[in-house]
């Protein structure tokens, strides 16, 4: 029984729809330089690697050149993303004026995610970024590196996150973990199946939550 402290958030899918963004970018990358237009469920299933990971293991012969056009389109072609969700500001906004700790950790490459973060404007409300690994998923241990800097419990601190991977991150590194459904790429039914502590599928609904948490902090705990 706890109070809530800390607020760590993913990125692609839980602040803002890039998910597409990046998806396309991959695929103009690829075909740029290999001539192949892969499909989406070919990069896919990749996700969870950084950038350098995903075009290693689908162009291994390649992957810098590959890597090199993926980073100069998507950042070309960022407009298509033109914001981050309609109400995440306020939240960020709201998490600042409350004094809440608030990190990010994403499974983005450093390069990416600098791009993004610049693009929206919204780089100095994380206190920390972890960024991602080539070899696949490491957000429980950015999650638990972030924890130790701020000196906070982890039951003490959620994370928010859009896949089930970020639910079972959540988990392995003993946070609360958050899932958020209103990106327009998500499996509602596998993030259930990892039943995370909270699910909400409207950012006003979870804006709410935080402000419940927050009005009645001195006496409120929170129970996962």
């Amino acid at each position: 029984m706890d109070k809530i402290k800390g607020i760590i958030f993913d990125l692609d899918g839980t602040l803002a729809d890039t998910l597409p963004l990046c998806i396309k970018s991959f695929q103009l990358a690829f075909e740029e330089i290999t001539g192949i237009k892969y499909p989406e469920s070919r990069i896919i299933q990749f996700f969870g690697q950084t950038e350098e990971g995903i075009t290693k293991s689908i162009e291994p012969d390649r992957w810098q050149e590959c890597f090199d056009a993926y980073i100069r389109i998507y950042k070309e072609n960022h407009h298509l993303c033109p914001a981050i969700f309609d109400g995440t500001r306020e939240i960020l906004d709201f998490l600042k004026e409350n004094n809440y700790k608030i990190a990010m950790v994403t499974g983005k490459g450093k390069p990416s995610a600098d791009i993004t973060l610049d693009y929206f404007g919204i780089k100095n409300y994380f206190e920390y970024i972890e960024t991602g690994s080539a070899e696949g998923v490491i957000k429980d241990k950015c999650i638990t590196k972030i924890l130790k800097r701020w000196q906070i419990p982890a039951n003490q601190t959620a994370y928010i996150g859009d896949q089930p991977s970020d639910i079972t991150c959540s988990k392995k590194a003993g946070v609360i973990p958050i899932a958020v459904t209103w990106a327009s790429i998500i499996n509602t039914e596998l993030l259930e199946k990892e039943t995370p502590y909270k699910i909400f599928s409207k950012i006003s609904d979870f804006k709410d939550w935080l402000e419940q948490i927050t009005e009645n902090k001195p006496n409120m705990s929170i129970n996962k």
